[in-house]
């Protein structure tokens, strides 16, 4: 173990359920969700964040950050500033941020995602308590998404 988990290895073959999301205002059960735990990870400082993340193919950016992510970033530049449009309060101010991702899997071992653009409002208004994993990172791997399972499936990936 270094650092709070176990030495990172490369994507491999895993099945994650998903999480159950409750149910509406009307009592109706709405669909289990697609979520990992994430680990990002700043390394100019062995610094460490981690927590819920939602799969999110909506999200077009790498990773959307929870409030207790926003934290790994103070004092650090943005890479660039960038506005993103948020499906309720339409276009947002944020800066581009770039970590290392990780998912962490039962037995705290991480899983490398590699370096991961960070999209963080400017407004904290427009954080909360978990992050988003957005197709900047789904599109570079291999993942099955098995809604009658209520699973996800990240596949091996062969180079």
């Amino acid at each position: 173990m270094r650092d709070g988990f176990a030495k990172a290895g490369s994507l491999k073959s895993i099945r994650i359920p998903y999480a159950p999301d409750g149910y509406s205002a009307t009592a109706r059960k709405l669909p289990d969700v697609p979520v990992v735990r994430l680990l990002l990870r700043r390394t100019d400082r062995r610094l460490l964040a981690r927590g819920p993340a939602v799969i999110d193919t909506g999200f077009d950016g790498g990773v959307y950050p929870s409030l207790e992510a926003v934290r790994l970033l103070e004092g650090l530049r943005p890479k660039f500033v960038e506005p993103l449009f948020h499906p309720l309060y339409g276009k947002i101010d944020s800066e581009v941020y770039e970590l290392d991702a990780y998912l962490v899997l039962e037995g705290n071992e991480a899983i490398t995602l590699g370096a991961a653009h960070v999209y963080t409002p400017t407004d904290p208004e427009y954080l909360s308590d978990e992050s988003l994993i957005g197709r900047e990172i789904i599109n570079k791997h291999r993942i099955l998404f098995d809604g009658p399972a209520a699973s996800l499936e990240l596949l091996e990936t062969s180079k």
